[in-house]
């Protein structure tokens, strides 16, 4: 019981590690001058989830962001960020937990089924709806005049990200089933069996 608990630490801890380093150096795209870039963070997130449940992607989300942000800052710390990066954690967990164990029997069908919510949720409660507020909320207290919260520049925000999320969706929907069936094959049913 007790190995099995600090197997699981580690594990954590390396999905921490792993999450700092793929986030802040080995960005896919990024766009000199805004705060939109793509990652492969979900795919750790996807990890982390799948084998851990809410708490994993709590803690791989939570401790991602603020040790990457006290370690290697791209900009100042603000800490309602890391409130929505564990809130990914969250809806990773939800979504995906138990899709790494062949005993819970997750059809292909449901595990498309359980991805497209987890997408939906994602993309228009997270990164659209509640990113916008919070980066919107973060540029209000950094400016030296307080311009206000404006529902209109939230608004602005939040149909502003319609390209740049629509790509995302198209990703998640693709790559995160096809990124589960490929652990399951890989790692094959005794490691998670036996281990967790």
């Amino acid at each position: 019981m007790r190995n099995k608990r600090i197997f699981k630490m580690i594990l954590i801890a390396l999905l921490v590690a792993l999450d700092i380093v793929v986030v802040r150096f080995i960005p896919i795209f990024s766009i000199p001058g805004l705060s939109s870039r793509i990652t492969l963070e979900f795919l750790i997130f996807v990890i982390a989830g799948s084998m851990f449940g809410i708490t994993g992607g709590v803690i791989v989300g939570g401790m991602g962001d603020l040790i990457g942000a006290l370690l290697f800052p791209m900009g100042v710390y603000f800490f309602p960020f890391t409130i929505v990066n564990m809130l990914r954690g969250v809806l990773y967990g939800a979504f995906l937990k138990g899709s790494l164990d062949r005993k819970v029997k997750m059809s292909n069908t449901e595990l498309v089924i359980r991805t497209a919510g987890l997408t939906f949720s994602l993309i228009i409660l997270v990164n659209m709806v509640i990113n916008s507020g919070v980066f919107l909320f973060y540029k209000n207290i950094m400016t030296v005049n307080g311009e206000g919260y404006d529902v209109q520049l939230w608004l602005f925000s939040v149909i502003s990200k319609i390209p740049y999320e629509s790509v995302n969706a198209v990703l998640y929907m693709i790559i995160v089933p096809m990124f589960i069936l490929l652990l399951r094959t890989v790692m094959g049913n005794q490691f998670f069996n036996k281990r967790m």
